[in-house]
């Protein structure tokens, strides 16, 4: 795991980026509590943070970083309209 934060999305990043495939489930495996001053409670935060593993941590070209973080917005968005 990279010593950063949001240290399990980057690890995953990581993971696909050599090529390898995941599929999700559709049942819950397991659930977590998150304190209300966690990072994943404040999304400005998180958004930042994601934004930084794109560009800085993934060294990715400010195009491809905004194409991905645009995926992140949208499917946020989409995530808590359903």
């Amino acid at each position: 795991m990279p010593e950063i934060k949001h240290e399990d999305y980057a690890a995953w990043l990581n993971i696909f980026k050599k090529g390898y495939t995941a599929y999700g489930l559709k049942e819950n495996l397991g659930y977590c509590r998150e304190p209300h001053e966690s990072l994943t409670s404040n999304k400005f935060k998180s958004a930042i943070w994601t934004w930084n593993i794109y560009y800085k941590y993934l060294n990715l070209s400010f195009i491809k970083s905004s194409y991905y973080f645009m995926h992140y917005i949208l499917n946020s968005i989409n995530k808590h309209i359903l």
